[in-house]
């Protein structure tokens, strides 16, 4: 029974704190690399968007419309962020999407990179294909972009009389 009680106890003391050091330590390692990838990398224009569409918020960006049911689900996750924004660059001019459509007249497409990510200073932060793989880590990328909504400040009324 004494071994036992050894046993768990030197379980307790060294087991659990190495093993949140480690599932800590991963989830650190993640973000770094994260923040790596999604360095600026410079200040992202394209012919046809105006930079008034895209000031002030951290937009995702794609031109293909093969995409638009994938894209609809990451909208649909995002869209109540008050500093979010997808943006479909498309040469038909009379296609209505539920996020932000802009018409391009001379039309040609983004080339290699369909989707891209900008934050609130319209920096691209990263460029992403319409594959599976890339579109979780937009998903992934966007959560970390994406400004956090300050909390409010506790404010103490002052009852009178007291």
């Amino acid at each position: 029974m004494k071994i036992i009680t050894k046993i768990a106890l030197v379980g307790l003391i060294v087991g659990f704190p190495l093993a949140s050091w480690y599932y800590l330590n991963n989830g650190l390692e993640y973000r770094r690399q994260a923040l790596k990838d999604l360095a600026p990398k410079g200040q992202w224009t394209m012919e046809g968007v105006d930079k008034t569409d895209i000031e002030f918020y951290t937009n995702v960006i794609f031109c293909d419309s093969q995409l638009r049911d994938k894209m609809q689900q990451i909208y649909d996750q995002y869209a109540a962020s008050p500093t979010f924004q997808m943006i479909e660059v498309t040469g038909d001019k009379n296609y209505q999407a539920p996020w932000k459509s802009i018409y391009v007249e001379d039309y040609k497409g983004c080339g290699d990179d369909e989707i891209y990510l900008l934050d609130v200073e319209s920096q691209l932060r990263n460029t992403y294909t319409g594959d599976e793989k890339t579109l979780g880590k937009l998903v992934e990328h966007i959560a970390i972009v994406l400004p956090r909504e300050k909390d409010p400040d506790i404010i103490v009324k002052n009852h009178e009389g007291e």
